[in-house]
């Protein structure tokens, strides 16, 4: 992973000559603006339809406008300019196939997204994403959820690999496995049982305070067909057509089905279900299968917690530089561990026995 601070790029060529041409050819025409807890942010496009579905997306966020823009976010509607020749590849972890590339310029970076084409550049504080972007609006969210990340990583905080819900007292529990575990459908068992959503695959910690502080990002949980024929308050999202063809399918099949929908937690469950703050209090760790029956639950010592959540820190990506030493990062995981409780779930994979394990011992 690229390890260098935006402000402090190497002379790798030319400077960012791109950007100059994409603000020659596109200009602002609508703004919104959003407060993500402290987190101000801005955004500027070229289309005023991509501004209606963000407003959206963002309702519970969306703020009047003030003198302090905070982050700003360049959206237009449009088609890059970028370099190809220059484009070096951004690998992947298991030998997954290449989704990202990028170069580096004296004063920033230009950044490709291989399967839309969406051009990102990045030049100080601010960030500017040209292509489809109605039809990736996904990616534009993304976009803002990054920086949204990379602000509160810079005061110190940690990210990890998870999705977390908060009890009405404020006590929050974190859900974290690799990615296809069961992580969102947890988290969507445990708000039938009255808990409150915080995020759905990535979960900010701190754990430096007289709490753990554990901080949401604002996204949707999205689930494949198999969440949504599990938890009967999420069939509304499939088509009678839809319900009866994923219903036919059999286990096997549906585990490795690949087609996701947005859930609306708080139309679903009543306004002020999606929350982005909460007190840390329990950690559990995913390693079930679908190969067994029944599912286990235990109780682990710190330094068993710290050994199987070091997989799950999350650091550097394609905009964010790695902020915390390693050193660092191991010394927050262990005050993490023990600090909060933490379990090991294993055996078959039961979501609505899990969360009822977990919901009886918040009490």
């Amino acid at each position: 992973m690229p390890t260098t601070s935006w402000s402090t790029f190497p002379s790798l060529g030319k400077a960012l000559l791109e950007l100059e041409e994409i603000l020659d050819r596109y200009h602002p025409q609508a703004e919104m603006h959003v407060q993500l807890l402290d987190i101000a942010f801005t955004i500027q496009t070229n289309s005023r339809e991509l501004i209606l579905r963000l407003k959206d997306y963002f309702s519970l966020w969306v703020r009047e406008g003030g003198e302090d823009k905070g982050h700003i976010i360049h959206a237009f509607e449009g088609q890059g300019v970028i370099d190809q020749g220059r484009l070096i590849d951004l690998p992947r972890s298991r030998g997954r196939s290449v989704k990202e590339a990028y170069y580096d310029t004296p004063d920033g970076r230009v950044a490709l997204k291989k399967r839309t084409g969406l051009v990102i550049y990045v030049k100080g504080r601010e960030r500017y994403v040209v292509g489809e972007l109605i039809k990736n609006l996904n990616q534009v969210i993304n976009l803002v959820n990054e920086v949204y990340m990379e602000d509160f990583m810079n005061r110190g905080y940690i990210l990890l690999h998870a999705s977390g819900v908060v009890g009405s007292d404020g006590g929050g529990v974190i859900i974290s496995s690799p990615s296809g575990v069961g992580k969102s459908t947890m988290a969507l068992a445990l708000l039938e049982r009255g808990f409150r959503f915080l995020s759905n695959d990535r979960v900010l910690i701190d754990a430096k305070g007289d709490s753990v502080d554990m901080v949401g990002v604002p996204k949707k949980p999205r689930v494949n067909p198999g969440t949504i024929l599990a938890l009967s308050s999420l069939h509304y999202l499939l088509s009678p057509q839809e319900l009866k063809f994923y219903s036919s399918l059999d286990e096997e099949e549906l585990w490795y089905l690949e087609h996701k929908f947005d859930v609306d937690v708080d139309g679903i469950y009543g306004p002020g279900t999606f929350v982005l703050r909460g007190r840390l209090e329990a950690l559990y760790l995913l390693n079930w299968s679908r190969w067994e029956e029944k599912v286990r639950v235990e109780p682990l010592v710190p330094s068993e917690g710290l050994s199987l959540l070091r997989p799950q820190v999350l650091s550097s990506n394609l905009y964010r530089r790695e902020i915390k030493s390693p050193q660092e990062v191991e010394s927050e995981l262990s005050r993490l561990c023990e600090r909060v409780r933490m379990y090991r779930v294993e055996g078959g994979v039961d979501a609505e026995e899990l969360s009822q394990v977990i919901a009886q011992r918040r009490g």
